[in-house]
């Protein structure tokens, strides 16, 4: 008997790294919903097809832990787990390409709130990618889970 193969993105370093799983053991999903974060103007989008649903500033990673040029998805939302990353995080499925780790943990890049919204436009971050409190609760509710990410220059 014949089966069908998917090309997929793979969860972990490095960002980009693909794979061929046989479709049969996956319960599929879809969404029109695109989140694209564009580090040359410090802005994240939102849109459904070509459609723009939402655009804001954001604060990006600094020199030394650059926010990377990567493909993701919508891997989690939850709770910010501290005031610093607002009421909402959002995991993005890529990871930093410049830390090897952050604060003990593997270096996951996600889009959350900020208790420092002075800095948005600016980069300042360890390679997340940092909105308003008031945005990332909007975002959040926005974006289905396995939502494609982009991350742009």
């Amino acid at each position: 008997a014949g089966y069908t193969l998917a090309k997929v993105f793979m969860q972990g370093r490095l960002n980009g790294t693909t794979a061929w799983v046989e479709t049969s053991q996956f319960v599929w999903g879809s969404s029109n919903r695109m989140l694209q974060i564009n580090v040359s103007n410090n802005t994240v989008t939102i849109f459904e097809g070509s459609n723009v649903l939402l655009t804001t500033t954001a604060v990006t990673g600094k020199g030394s832990s650059r926010t990377p040029l990567a493909n993701g998805w919508v891997e989690e939302v939850m709770a910010g787990p501290s005031s610093a990353y607002g009421p909402r995080l959002i995991s993005l499925g890529i990871f930093s390409d410049d830390l090897n780790s952050f604060s003990g943990n593997i270096p996951k890049i996600a889009l959350h709130g900020t208790s420092n919204p002075e800095l948005m436009g600016q980069y300042a971050s360890n390679g997340c990618v940092r909105v308003r409190n008031e945005i990332i609760t909007q975002i959040a509710s926005m974006m289905p889970i396995g939502s494609k990410v982009v991350i742009v220059g």
